[in-house]
This record gives C-alpha cells, structure tokens and sequence, in this order.
C-alpha cells in the first residue's frame, strides 16, 4: 500500500488531468484579466516608437537608451515594461517581488486586475476543492452551470473562501514587514565584514528565513481553505484553529507535499530560462516563441496549482480518516 503522500501526489495529477475544464476556464479568465494591461502597454509602446528609426533598430536588438527615455514618460501599468520583464527573468521579477511584497506598490490599476483575479481564483478554488473532497475529482457529465457543476460549487464556498483571504493579509503583511527590516538590518551589521562569505551566508539564512515563513503561513492557510470546504466550516478562525491542530499532528507530510508543489513549480521557471528566447534577440520569431511558451508556462503553473488543492484534499482526508477525523 501506497503511503499517503505518494498517494496524494499520484491521485492529485490524475484529478487535475479530469479537471481539463475548470483549468481552462482558468487560462480564459487569466487571459481576459490580462488583456486590459497588455493593450494598455501595446498603445504606450506604438506611441513611444511611432515611425521613429528606433522602431527598425527594436526588430534586432533592444535599445537600453531609448527604453531608459521611455520608463522616464511612462505612468501607470506601462512603467512596470523594464529590461528584466522583457527577458528571461520575467518570471523571477514576479517571484521576487511576490516574495519581497512588493506587488502593493504596483500601479493601482494593475492591483485592480490583481484583485480580480484573486477574487476569480478564491471562486475556483472552491469548486475545485469542493470536487477533490466530496468525490473522486469532477464527475465526468458535471458541466459549468447547476448547483452540481463548477460555477454551484465556486459559488456555494466563495463567501468563506472570501473571508480566509482577508484574514490571511495580516500575516502575509507581518512577513514582509519583517523582510524589509531584516535586509537593511544586515547591510548596516555587515558593512565591515570583508569575507564575501560570510556576508553571502548571513543574506542566505535570511532569505531561507523569510522563505520559509512565507511558506508556514500559506500552508496553514492552504490547510483552513481544505477545512472550510471539506467540513464546512464558516467561521474563518475556527478553519483556521482546526488547520493549525490538523498541521500539528501531521507536520511532515504536510510539509513534504508543499515541497514537491514547490519544486514542480521551480521546474516551470527552470525550463522557462532554459528554453524561452528573448524577444529582443530574435526578432518576430523570438516573440511568437516566447508568447507560445509563456502560454504553455501559464498553463502549466495552473495544473501545479489546480493539482496541489487535488493533492492537498486527498491528504487532509486521507490522514483525518486515520485519526478518526
């Protein structure tokens, strides 16, 4: 017999795979979020090149000079077009910013679409959890509409789905509060230490540390999400007091499951430096290549996500049917 997080890990990407059509409506509502902001950059950026030569030069290389000028005019979402988020490390500019808290100073329009599709996640985030736990994945007839398709199932949790959310901003708060005083900290601590060394090590420990507080909130919240729904539970602390019990009796697994939805989410980012051109190295092909693969990067990150809520439901309940939960 399987233990049970072998198992969970296994029946939770088969259970994403049944889940074709929650994820892509996901890719489709992600899609219809973005549009807005990428039809705001295209217009600053026709207006910025124009018929200028600068947009024949742009076709081979990109021109640092005139994208300082531009980032210099530009207001609102076009500011967030720099050097970083048109290469290869676009994705580690939205992990690092994630991570440092950063996002809450994104332009107010971005945070608007920010929030909408948090508000579209936390609606499919219950019905799939809704799936993954009262069944073995979605029914193969379930469709969108009726109480017994997606949309009943989104619909039925999102009030208390909503409300975890909320609860969970102090705490994400709390973390990057301690991140931005910890760094500045250290700077001034090590300012006379001449072993590179040992600087590295310290800002190493550090950003494990913060990693991992990081990682201990969402997973606690992760957990009272996987209560809410599973024993329908409206009051927010209660899901959260049963998560953290819940975690408590079960640190390893639970733990060990976030670690291998981490690394199958740092495999994405991998082979996204590995293989994604930079659009201003290889002109117009370049751009197909890198708007087809960074497709193919969204979809995947939401299998991982949709995957992990399957894997997180068969583990809660394989593990409360033990302990005669």
């Amino acid at each position: 017999m399987r233990r049970p997080l072998t198992t969970a890990l296994l029946r939770g990407v088969l259970d994403a795979g049944r889940a074709w059509r929650l994820i892509a409506g996901l890719w489709l509502a992600l899609l219809l979020v973005a549009l807005p902001a990428g039809l705001t950059v295209f217009e600053s950026l026709r207006g910025a090149i124009g018929a200028r030569a600068v947009g024949q030069e742009l076709r081979g290389a990109m021109d640092l000079v005139w994208l300082g000028e531009y980032q210099e005019a530009a207001r609102g979402i076009a500011a967030t077009v720099t050097a970083p988020v048109l290469a290869r490390t676009a994705l580690l500019v939205n992990l690092e910013d994630r991570w440092r808290g950063d996002l809450v100073g994104s332009p107010a329009a971005l945070l608007g679409l920010g929030l909408l599709w948090a508000a579209v996640w936390i609606f499919a985030s219950g019905a799939a959890l809704d799936r993954f736990l009262f069944g073995s994945g979605p029914p193969r007839r379930a469709g969108w509409a009726g109480a017994g398709g997606w949309a009943g199932a989104g619909a039925r949790h999102f009030g208390r789905l909503a409300r975890l959310a909320l609860l969970s901003l102090p705490a994400y708060y709390a973390v990057h509060r301690l991140s931005a005083w910890l760094f500045p900290a250290l700077e001034g601590r090590l300012r006379d230490v001449t072993q590179e060394r040992v600087v590295l090590a310290w800002y190493l420990a550090a950003a494990l540390g913060v990693a991992l507080l990081l990682g201990l909130v969402e997973l606690w919240f992760d957990y009272a999400r996987v209560v809410a729904v599973g024993r329908d539970v409206r009051s927010g602390r209660r899901a959260l007091t049963e998560s953290a019990r819940w975690l408590a009796a079960n640190p390893l697994r639970a733990i060990g499951l976030q670690l291998a939805l981490a690394a199958a989410g740092g495999a994405i980012v991998v082979c996204w430096l590995l293989l994604a051109p930079a659009p201003f190295e290889s002109g117009w092909p370049g751009v197909a290549g890198v708007l087809l693969l960074g497709q193919l990067a969204v979809v995947a990150r939401l299998v991982v996500r949709v995957g992990g809520l399957a894997a997180q439901s068969r583990l809660y309940r394989a593990l409360s049917r033990r302990s005669g939960g």
